[in-house]
């Protein structure tokens, strides 16, 4: 009975403790089909901690203490986001939703020349010089 009259002011001191801080969670999806996006980094750039969407796109992040703080939003293939003047209020949950644009990504030709040490039996493949061969080509084995 002693042990049971000793915890209860533990816990009520760690529910308070835990009352003086607020949470920011929210869901991401997709601008343009409304999917939730799974991964994306949510990072509280004040505190350098921060969580990652679920399956559902749904993200938590706890233990904050009362203030304003900027979120960064980023997703590789999306173009990322940052949302200012976040404000957290003690015992509250701040909700930010947010909706990233998919990032047009375009790819260039890289071109290189290679030294190649050919011998009569084993020919250099690619040639050193020139176009690079047609796709339907195959090299020699």
């Amino acid at each position: 009975m002693q042990r049971l009259l000793l915890l209860i002011p533990v816990l009520l001191a760690a529910w308070s403790v835990r009352a003086q801080t607020g949470r920011i969670a929210g869901t991401v999806v997709d601008a343009e089909t409304g999917e939730p996006l799974i991964g994306v980094n949510v990072l509280v750039v004040e505190k350098a901690t921060g969580a990652a969407t679920d399956l559902e796109g749904r993200y938590e992040i706890a233990d904050l203490a009362p203030g304003t703080y900027t979120l960064r939003f980023s997703y590789v293939g999306y173009v990322s986001q940052t949302v200012e003047g976040v404000v957290v209020r003690a015992g509250e949950v701040t909700r930010i939703d947010l909706s990233l644009a998919p990032e047009s990504v375009g790819l260039e030709a890289v071109w290189s020349k290679r030294v190649c040490c050919a011998t009569p039996k084993r020919p250099c493949w690619p040639p050193v010089s020139g176009p690079p061969p047609s796709a339907t080509r195959s090299a020699p084995r």
